[in-house]
């Protein structure tokens, strides 16, 4: 008999009583988990337990990729017999990666309800956790950075370096990938994807009841050509030697935007024909259908380029002081060579000539591709052998 492990997952924006894919980065931490998870502990059991009903498209997302696997949703409020009995039936709750605890009265109900264990794998850390945190049964961060501060401040708990759950997202929508790809006219292996990004994520365009900052708005226009220069000479220089397309590609809803008007602008006239712009945002499994078509990925994102390396493509992060610790995760890793601080000008200098790189040097970009996953790898075993050793 395997462990039965309650997910606690799809901490996304819930809009008209569902939770919407806002970020193909947030969409994939659950699912990548439960697919490390079935690589690692076959024998186990999960059930996915969301803050409301899926969206039409995640739902479908998950019963294709896990047809057996229960799903839940509410709160353990009495309002949910499905999530009670999903309580009862389970050994342990674990939380999905994140850059937070982001369902602490989830966490603390079922507490109050069960007395059961729970703990975390691949999370980030902030201080205002840490309480939570303390009464933990095990702690995993997805960067050794966040390892390091949790530590500082006195976690006590089991703790250990364990990658975000999106390296091992699988959910390939091959059918809508390929679709997609005859409708903006992109061939496999002649295209590459470049991610933007605004500095403060957009969220009170979209999600209900946020603040609107005015300060936030105004920083984001001021660093935006900063950001967006070095990315719009690494296009344009790829095309200008391989012929190759380069796509838009937005990680969060606000990006489709920034794909749209601010970065697509910005290309020269001969290089303008070559980038694609997407027309709306998309799925998180139809986004890697294609990124798996494509040469690689580069940009000031972070999550597409965990699945892309997760799914052996190339990938190259461009971090900002907004990234907070999660972009060690490339260092960890032994990604380095790929990681770039756009708050340095020498970094932004470099920037073009190392993603052609990435594309042109094929024997270093594999074996630097190798020794990620063989990392990855190991430490998701390391995972899968501690909850074997305290819940089996």
């Amino acid at each position: 008999m395997g462990l039965k492990i309650l997910l606690r997952d799809f901490r996304s924006v819930v809009k008209q009583g569902q939770v919407v894919n806002f970020n193909i980065g947030t969409t994939a931490h659950g699912p990548g988990v439960a697919a490390m998870l079935e690589k690692v502990l076959p024998d186990c059991e999960i059930c996915f337990w969301a803050s409301a009903p899926l969206s039409a498209p995640l739902e479908r997302m998950i019963q294709r990729r896990f047809p057996n696997t229960r799903l839940v949703s509410g709160s353990l409020d009495g309002s949910s017999p499905a999530v009670e009995d999903a309580v009862r039936w389970c050994d342990f709750l674990l939380i999905g990666s994140g850059t937070r605890i982001a369902v602490r009265k989830d966490v603390e109900a079922f507490v109050r309800y069960s007395g059961k264990p729970y703990g975390a794998a691949g999370i980030g850390y902030t201080p205002q956790d840490l309480d939570a945190m303390q009464k933990s049964n095990f702690m995993f961060f997805r960067d050794s950075l966040a390892l390091k501060h949790a530590r500082e401040d006195g976690l006590r708990v089991p703790t250990g370096f364990v990658p975000d759950g999106a390296f091992a997202f699988d959910a390939l929508d091959e059918v809508g990938a390929e679709t997609f790809m005859r409708h903006y006219g992109l061939e496999p292996g002649k295209f590459a994807c470049c991610l933007p990004r605004y500095r403060n994520t957009p969220l009170w365009e979209f999600v209900p009841g946020c603040p609107y900052p005015e300060e936030r708005i105004a920083y984001n226009k001021r660093m935006l050509q900063q950001d967006m220069a070095p990315l719009v000479e690494a296009a344009s220089r790829l095309v200008r030697q391989t012929h190759w397309k380069v796509l838009l590609s937005p990680e969060t809803e606000p990006a489709t935007r920034l794909c749209q008007n601010e970065l697509a602008a910005l290309f020269p006239s001969d290089v303008r024909p070559f980038i694609v712009v997407p027309e709306v945002f998309w799925e998180a499994d139809l986004a890697l259908g294609v990124y798996t078509q494509s040469c690689g990925l580069f940009g000031t994102e972070m999550h597409s380029q965990v699945m892309a390396i997760g799914n052996g493509i190339p990938a190259m992060v461009c971090r900002t002081a907004e990234f907070g610790s999660k972009s060690q995760m490339w260092c960890d890793i032994s990604l380095d060579d790929w990681l770039f601080d756009f708050d340095f000008v020498g970094d932004r200098q470099r920037f073009p000539d190392a993603v052609l790189q990435m594309f042109t040097q094929r024997d270093k970009t594999n074996r630097l591709l190798e020794k990620a996953s063989s990392t990855i790898q190991e430490r998701f075993e390391f995972f899968a052998e501690f909850l074997k050793q305290h819940f089996a």
